[in-house]
């Protein structure tokens, strides 16, 4: 008997091991002060291979487009979020133009900053395999310190 509840317990071990967490983006968030009252948030992802992280710019979705949101706004913004060099290529699945990134992606973000602030904010941003389709929505919290 207690030789095959150890067999049960070394199989299901390795089971519950081999049972990896897709996380196929690595989000960090910078900043450079660029004077006294502004700065540039920086948002950079690094994407696995053959994963794709969707543009802000998707029109009529899905899929998602990528999406920051910020808790707070103790500051004022001089622009919309900006971003990299995208790809862009008809999606047949999806039947329209989609405009992706590709291993890395960066987003940026300038400020007029009134106070001393801990930026928090939580980027949405909806993930694709090729060619299987799969689909993830991953939700990333970042936070830092201004000044």
């Amino acid at each position: 008997m207690k030789r095959l509840l150890l067999l049960f317990f070394i199989l299901l071990s390795n089971s519950l091991k081999s049972q990896d967490i897709i996380d196929p983006v690595k989000w960090s968030f910078s900043h450079e002060i660029t004077s006294d009252s502004t700065a540039t948030l920086k948002f950079e992802a690094k994407i696995d291979d053959d994963w794709h992280v969707y543009s802000q710019y998707i029109e009529d979705e899905p899929p998602l487009p990528t999406l920051f949101l910020f808790e707070e706004y103790p500051y004022s913004l001089t622009q919309k979020i900006s971003e990299g060099k995208s790809v862009t290529v008809y999606d047949p699945i999806f039947e329209k133009d989609l405009s992706y990134f590709e291993k890395y992606a960066l987003f940026e973000h300038k400020i007029q900053i009134k106070v001393q602030l801990n930026i928090k904010h939580v980027t949405i941003s909806c993930v694709c395999l090729d060619p299987n389709l799969l689909i993830l929505d991953l939700r990333t919290t970042l936070s830092q310190k201004l000044f």
